[in-house]
């Protein structure tokens, strides 16, 4: 596999979570040979305290493993806290376990058989988009987000402002409550809520916030819609986010 002239991130940590030998090796060497510092697990018991400590900036998290499968990781992950970016990797059909793999709060999945240059693309978009929001000072992350600003929108005929939307601090609050959001999450509230107006179609969400062209099901995009509006409802703000049927979504101020 040629190398395509990036640059290589030697400082970024990946950890592997993947039974199958042949899968594992594969990738474990392509990874070390793109530069990235790699780890990687057979199964699923130790990767938990192994993210804990080895402290990753990406996982790549198998469904199928023994002892603890690829959901019960990634949830106990998400229930932590813990920010990593998540890859899951499926096997080829298995469009329900990919869609709860998302819901649980993956940010991006695989299907096998892949190519080893798909999956090093999917591993640097990813990378590259979760790379400002884990800043470790406030100066980083403003010279990351320098071009973003905070996007506010007020109830009519008050000074309140119902949905706040903040990219320095990475962080979201609807009618004054705080958003749990996750890193696509955010995202993706932030790409629809900066184009207000603008009909977005699912290509270009995923081109936006996922990186890359395509994502292999649309219901991909349809459950991180859900569960903003969730969020938002949750929070009585109004919703925002309005599909437009055979196209994509739109960021509706008017929504009640």
């Amino acid at each position: 596999m040629e190398n395509k002239g990036h640059t290589k991130q030697a400082a970024q940590r990946i950890l592997i979570v993947e039974d199958d030998f042949a899968i594992r090796n594969s990738v474990e060497f392509a990874l070390r040979r793109e530069g990235y510092t790699v780890k990687a697990l057979d199964g699923g018991t130790a990767a938990v305290d192994t993210v804990q400590t080895f402290s990753p900036d990406l996982v790549l998290l198998d469904i199928m493993l023994p002892g603890k499968n690829g959901h019960e990781i990634c949830k106990e992950l998400r229930n932590s806290d813990i920010s990593v970016a998540i890859i899951m990797i499926s096997a080829l059909g298995e469009t329900e376990d990919r869609i709860a793999g998302l819901r649980l709060g993956a940010d991006d999945y695989v299907s096998k058989p892949f190519s080893l240059d798909e999956l090093l693309e999917r591993v640097r978009a990813n990378l590259r988009r979760s790379k400002w929001s884990q800043s470790d000072t406030d100066d980083e992350r403003e010279d990351a987000a320098t071009k973003m600003t905070v996007l506010r929108f007020a109830a009519d005929d008050t000074d309140i402002d119902m949905l706040v939307v903040n990219p320095v601090k990475h962080e979201a609050t609807a009618n004054g409550q705080p958003m749990a959001l996750r890193a696509k999450e955010f995202a993706l509230l932030y790409t629809l809520a900066s184009r207000s107006g603008e009909v977005m179609s699912r290509e270009s969400l995923s081109r936006e916030v996922w990186g890359h062209d395509y994502l292999h099901s649309s219901r991909t995009i349809d459950v991180h819609i859900r569960r903003l509006r969730a969020l938002l409802s949750e929070c009585g703000a109004p919703d925002y986010l309005q599909t437009v049927h055979g196209v994509g979504y739109r960021f509706d101020t008017d929504a009640e």
